[in-house]
């Protein structure tokens, strides 16, 4: 169990989560394990919220919000290796792409010939 207590603008928030492992580790190694895990969750939330504004979608029809789910990790996955300069974000990567159908066929060109050099 992982007691947390927070406080977010005065407001005090505490919350317990439980978790079952047999991984056989001290509560510090625990600890440490839960927090790279909701880390990890929380930055790829962040990115699919920010890049593709998951959060105000409102997709209910039977497997759709977990196809899109994976389609959108996807689509993150390729554009971040698309992108030509270290500090480029996704979301001006494909705005670009919207706005220049010359510059969305030179990134697929990339993708593709980085997965051909890849495979070969």
């Amino acid at each position: 169990m992982v007691s947390t207590t927070v406080d977010k603008g005065g407001k005090i928030l505490k919350e317990q989560r439980f978790y079952i492992s047999s991984l056989r580790a001290d509560a510090k190694q625990l600890n440490q394990a839960a927090r790279l895990h909701w880390s990890i969750e929380n930055q790829l939330h962040w990115r699919l919220d920010v890049v593709f504004n998951e959060d105000g979608a409102c997709i209910r029809n039977d497997n759709a919000a977990e196809n899109i789910d994976i389609l959108r990790k996807w689509a993150l996955n390729v554009l971040q290796k698309a992108k030509q300069k270290p500090d480029q974000s996704i979301k001006s990567l494909m705005q670009k792409n919207a706005m220049s159908f010359k510059h969305l066929i030179g990134v697929v060109k990339k993708i593709f010939s980085d997965y051909h050099d890849c495979s070969a």
